[in-house]
């Protein structure tokens, strides 16, 4: 594969030549097919039905899916072209962010960057709306989690693409956007996007290449959690790659080095977006400490401690999310063949463990989402059952939302029992005894690890924890562990 950038005065051109190929995922691609074809389809506003891949169904209005050899070639063009390595570099980032016009060239194929950015656009809207069912009927195959950089960018009155003003000013959002990246260099995770910051918010942050990983990424977080006031909560402490055991890290920095796969990065923005919707510390600020370079102070209370842990979902496939649903419900003390009926939905136990699953949100691609209803949980129950005996009659139902809130929750993650009998769930990491924690200004709760040890604070000594992340448990995602006479906030330390 090689890549190059041609630039002539500020205008940049991305080039992926002949040689790109070679590196195929497929040996039969078909050169003569051109690979943005289904780019430009939707650039042009066009329906995702008007694709050869689906018929309408007699009598009606509806569209159902059929595998179409015509179609299944532009897919792997597609696919073949969006998935060059040049796409996992992560100065790419600024080589199209940065540009006020570009192009994308595979051999003798170009798109322009205004027309990949239209159809980012206009395929978002058609499949939660006018073409939602037709989206649906398609099988999990032909999932593709579109690449950040291209969300990250907007088309202008003037047809220039640039970055989303709204991003300027969130360090926090563009450092764990790009985290899929590669690069040579660690200290580049966080340099290379330096020049996307509003430097009159961040105009503390220079590049120095002199210093170790370990201070770069500490400095980093640090000027988040200084934010922390600003931005009201305490959400740039959620996400993968904290407690890592590189670069001598704080537990509670993240490791940017870390590269997760663009599909577990998708569902984290997607959470990340809809924890705007939960409030478990009420309307409480948070209150941050650093001291040492290696400690920090934040106050909150534990609720409970983990008694018990299940399997990860690691796949949207269908048969994988039963099989991690029967697990789920085992350890949540569910019989699946007889909750699943109106007369039992709606007590407590059933209660916790459904709307855990969703994490009590419905949501299609994170637009228009909400709190889930007592109706929502009747209808999600019926899907549950339809998902089941479509497994069991090898016929795959179609993906909806129920099936996208579901993954959303819990992509990546694991159900936990605490010893006073809820569920919640939370990264694979934890284990048991873990503590689950509500933090001062944190819009979910957190778990954490006691340490064993105390730390001499200005409150008296304090234990010490390690930070393992956010996690989610229903009854406490509201402010309920702030209220009353018994909330019992107290000062932790974590490190």
């Amino acid at each position: 594969m090689m890549v190059r950038l041609f630039c002539s005065g500020c205008w940049y051109f991305l080039l992926i030549s002949n040689l790109g190929y070679t590196n195929s995922k497929r040996d039969d691609i078909h050169h003569d097919v051109d690979p943005f074809a289904l780019v430009r389809h939707f650039a042009k506003n066009r329906h995702l039905h008007e694709l050869s891949c689906f018929e309408k169904i007699t009598g009606g209005d509806d569209y159902s899916f059929r595998y179409d050899p015509a179609f299944n070639i532009l897919w792997d063009c597609f696919t073949d072209a969006v998935t060059k390595p040049w796409w996992t570099r992560f100065w790419c980032v600024q080589e199209s962010i940065l540009s006020p016009s570009a192009t994308v060239v595979l051999g003798h194929w170009r798109v322009p960057w205004k027309t990949v950015k239209n159809c980012e656009i206009n395929y978002k809207y058609h499949v939660s709306k006018c073409c939602a069912l037709s989206c649906g009927s398609m099988p999990v195959d032909y999932t593709f989690y579109a690449d950040l950089t291209i969300v990250s960018t907007h088309v202008d009155s003037h047809g220039n693409t640039s970055l989303i003003p709204c991003l300027s000013d969130d360090l926090d959002r563009l450092l764990r956007s790009f985290r899929y990246k590669t690069c040579q260099n660690p200290r580049d995770k966080v340099y290379g996007i330096l020049g996307l910051v509003d430097t009159a918010v961040y105009g503390d942050l220079t590049v120095n290449y002199s210093l170790d990983i370990r201070t770069v990424y500490l400095s980093i977080m640090e000027a988040m959690l200084h934010q922390v006031s600003r931005l009201g909560d305490l959400r740039c402490l959620t996400g993968l790659g904290f407690n890592s055991a590189h670069h001598d890290l704080p537990s509670w920095v993240r490791d940017f080095e870390i590269c997760p796969d663009l599909s577990s990065l998708h569902y984290e923005m997607m959470r990340y977006s809809l924890y705007d919707l939960y409030h478990a510390a009420g309307d409480s600020t948070a209150k941050i400490i650093i001291l040492d370079k290696r400690f920090m102070l934040v106050r909150g209370c534990v609720v409970d401690k983990i008694e018990g842990v299940g399997e990860a979902v690691t796949s949207r496939d269908w048969s994988h999310i039963c099989v991690i649903l029967e697990n789920w419900a085992e350890l949540a003390g569910i019989d699946l063949s007889k909750d699943l009926h109106d007369g039992h939905i709606f007590e407590s136990r059933q209660i916790l463990f459904w709307r855990t699953l969703l994490g009590d949100i419905v949501s299609d691609d994170g637009e228009e989402a909400q709190r889930i209803t007592r109706e929502d949980l009747r209808s999600f129950k019926t899907w549950v059952l339809t998902m089941q005996n479509a497994i069991r009659t090898q016929v795959l139902p179609p993906t909806d939302r129920y099936l996208k809130s579901l993954v959303v929750a819990t992509f990546g993650r694991v159900m936990f029992r605490t010893k006073h009998g809820y569920v919640g769930l939370c990264f694979p990491n934890c284990r048991l005894d873990d503590e689950i924690w509500v933090l001062q200004g944190g819009k979910v709760p957190f778990l954490l690890r006691l340490c064993g040890q105390g730390y001499q604070s200005s409150t008296g000594n304090s234990s010490q924890y390690i930070f393992l992340g956010e996690g989610y448990m229903h009854s406490f995602m509201d402010g309920e562990a702030m209220q009353g006479s018994g909330s019992c906030i107290k000062e932790v330390v974590l490190r």
